[in-house]
């Protein structure tokens, strides 16, 4: 099931977990807040729709039941939840108690609401850009979850990881006769331009702009 981004309205929850931190995300806090009567359906797919920083929205399917949207987001500390069903909401109830079993169990989804775990993942990849010494990795790079898989990729285009592969192809691209760039073309006289050549941040190559 596809829903547009804007159709999602995080209001209104049906149940808050307060005093939430996302190193309680365990089964610990399930039982918390479920209790025995929990039981897990391995019929039941979960799919997420939409997935951003802090919140999420999950589709439930079963043969045996209407489909169910549960939404799940955190802020200022608060853990909350919505689903439509007519189950009681002194507790979780067993949908959002299943989409709360995927964010804990899955780890492509879990990084969207640990911020701890989104940092530590960040950082191991900035290392391969030279950016892992910037306070903030995180606003170097994109999440984009579809098609049940994680994507991490740079906001910036030009931000180009150090790879054996990419040092290889800079090289390439780097030899006179390989490379369009270097081939004659005319010029201007009077059209000024301007090669500015600089250390990169961390490391001793050169940059060129």
């Amino acid at each position: 099931m596809e829903r547009a981004e804007n159709e999602v309205d995080f209001n209104s929850p049906t149940y808050i977990i307060e005093d939430f931190s996302p190193l309680q995300l365990s089964d610990l806090l399930l039982w918390k807040h479920v209790g025995t009567q929990l039981r897990f359906d391995e019929d039941i797919q979960i799919k997420p729709f939409l997935l951003e920083i802090a919140k999420g929205a999950f589709t439930l399917l079963n043969p045996n039941m209407v489909p169910v949207i549960v939404k799940i987001w955190f802020l200022e500390n608060k853990l909350m939840f919505h689903c439509d069903c007519n189950e009681s909401k002194s507790r979780l109830c067993n949908h959002q108690a299943h989409a709360l079993h995927r964010i804990i169990k899955d780890e492509e989804i879990r990084i969207f609401y640990d911020d701890f775990l989104r940092k530590e993942k960040l950082k191991r990849i900035a290392k391969d850009y030279g950016i892992e010494h910037e306070q903030d990795t995180v606003g170097f790079f994109n999440l984009v979850y579809h098609n049940e898989k994680l994507t991490i990729t740079p906001k910036l285009p030009n931000l180009l990881n150090v790879t054996q592969h990419n040092i290889a192809r800079l090289k390439a691209d780097l030899l006179v006769d390989k490379h369009q760039a270097f081939k004659r073309i005319e010029l201007d006289v009077d059209t000024k331009r301007i090669v500015v050549v600089q250390h990169h941040r961390y490391y001793k190559h050169l940059l060129l702009n």
